[in-house]
């Protein structure tokens, strides 16, 4: 947000970001730039966004209380999101990875879950959440962070286990890892935003702004991050919602 008048006073606005209970280091500024650079790339289209949205209000109601009882933040219902391609387990990887969770058969088996014979129990959202959750809790106990955790869920934990020994680093945000996984984190944090906000296309090239009495708020982006503190300021300047402005913006 600018205000063109000189008296005029800025408030910093601290938002806390987290991924289950662990709080995202948007003081770095790396940490920032990576997380505001995947927040970008990962552009859902409203139908998109309605299409996740609709699947995860069906499978959710399945996954959350097993996630719960088995003592998983529910942060991570969102990896079947993206893991299968937001098609909650009909994607198939090149490597094999499969069903909801995306295993690979070896890991599957090593879980309780039958692969082969014309039965593949990776497809079964009890079954193969049953079967996650127990894989979550053997990751946590190895890295002792939920960041951690998911980051080794996608790169695998001796993978991880190499890059923290060779690095000497066992924070997340500070490891150098490969592209995929140094987003891992942050892309599940987009994802859960764009099925839990009301869908506004925050990525679009035409932002929404407010010009009255010289002062100019730019609400890109800054709408997902604190949808109730750009109300307030919309209601300062007369404007009921984030609708209200694109619709002038339109007239």
């Amino acid at each position: 947000m600018s205000t063109t008048p000189a008296s005029a006073k800025t408030t910093a606005v601290k938002t806390k970001i987290d991924f289950a209970g662990e709080e995202i280091p948007l003081h770095d500024v790396l940490v920032k730039k990576r997380f505001i650079a995947t927040l970008r790339q990962t552009k859902l289209s409203l139908r998109e966004v309605g299409d996740a949205k609709a699947r995860a209000k069906r499978w959710f109601k399945i996954i959350e209380p097993i996630l719960a009882k088995n003592g998983i933040p529910q942060d991570f219902k969102y990896i079947p999101v993206i893991e299968s391609g937001y098609e909650f387990g009909t994607d198939v990887s090149s490597k094999g990875a499969a069903g909801f969770w995306q295993f690979m058969p070896a890991t599957a088996r090593s879980y309780g879950l039958a692969v082969g014979n014309g039965v593949d129990e990776r497809y079964d959202p009890i079954k193969s959440t049953n079967a996650a959750c127990r894989y979550l809790k053997d990751l946590y106990r190895e890295f002792g962070s939920w960041t951690m955790v998911a980051a080794a869920y996608n790169i695998g934990s001796t993978k991880l286990q190499r890059h923290t020994k060779q690095q000497k680093e066992d924070d997340y945000f500070k490891l150098n890892l490969n592209r995929e996984t140094s987003v891992y984190v942050y892309k599940l944090i987009a994802v859960k935003t764009a099925i839990n906000r009301t869908p506004v296309n925050a990525f679009s090239q035409e932002t929404p702004k407010v010009v009255t009495a010289g002062y100019s708020i730019n609400l890109s982006n800054l709408y997902t991050y604190s949808p109730e503190f750009v109300t307030n300021i919309l209601k300062r300047f007369g404007y009921s919602s984030l609708k209200s402005v694109e619709r002038k913006a339109v007239k």
